[in-house]
């Protein structure tokens, strides 16, 4: 089910909104797919540009939906967990800097991406309704495990439509 206003930080609804899905399972399947399909468009000699100067290239912002999706999965699990500690922030733009993604390949960066939605995917199907509706805390807000799945989703959603606009459509 969509995620309630009042389960989640005000931040995450933009994102949130994004997600028109009856499930967050079907969501992150049908997201994934949008951003697989935007992916393909990317060429390799394309993974370093940036739209403007202090823009994330493309490698890197392919590596930013990795690397949130990964902490806000595990975020997932410990409140799935009944897990009370409050998860650490995290600096995307220092991860970014550290993630040396323009050393990489295209194709790695699209393919650690698609695993690690694929492994999400699976996480998600394991939650049974009650443990969708646990909540936890995070520096900025309480969440439940349910609408962090949906922002999962519309986050990757939200940065792949920044690559097709401010991205692919200059160069």
């Amino acid at each position: 089910m969509i995620p309630k206003s009042g389960t989640y930080p005000a931040y995450m609804e933009p994102y949130i909104r994004l997600v028109s899905y009856p499930n967050v399972v079907t969501a992150l399947e049908q997201a994934g797919n949008e951003v697989k399909a935007i992916l393909s468009l990317v060429t390799d000699h394309q993974k370093t540009y940036r739209y403007a100067e202090n823009k994330w290239s493309i490698n890197e912002l392919i590596v930013h939906c990795t690397d949130t999706e990964r902490i806000l999965a595990y975020r997932s699990l410990r409140f799935a967990r009944n897990d009370d500690q409050q998860p650490l922030s995290f600096d995307e733009n220092k991860y970014a800097v550290e993630s040396y993604a323009d050393n990489r390949s295209l194709q790695s960066c699209i393919e650690e991406f698609l695993l690690v939605r694929q492994s999400s995917i699976q996480l998600f199907k394991t939650f049974t309704s009650d443990t969708l509706q646990r909540s936890g805390k995070m520096t900025l807000g309480t969440v439940e495990v349910n609408a962090l799945g949906f922002f999962i989703a519309g986050h990757a959603l939200h940065h792949a439509r920044v690559l097709k606009e401010r991205y692919l459509n200059s160069i």
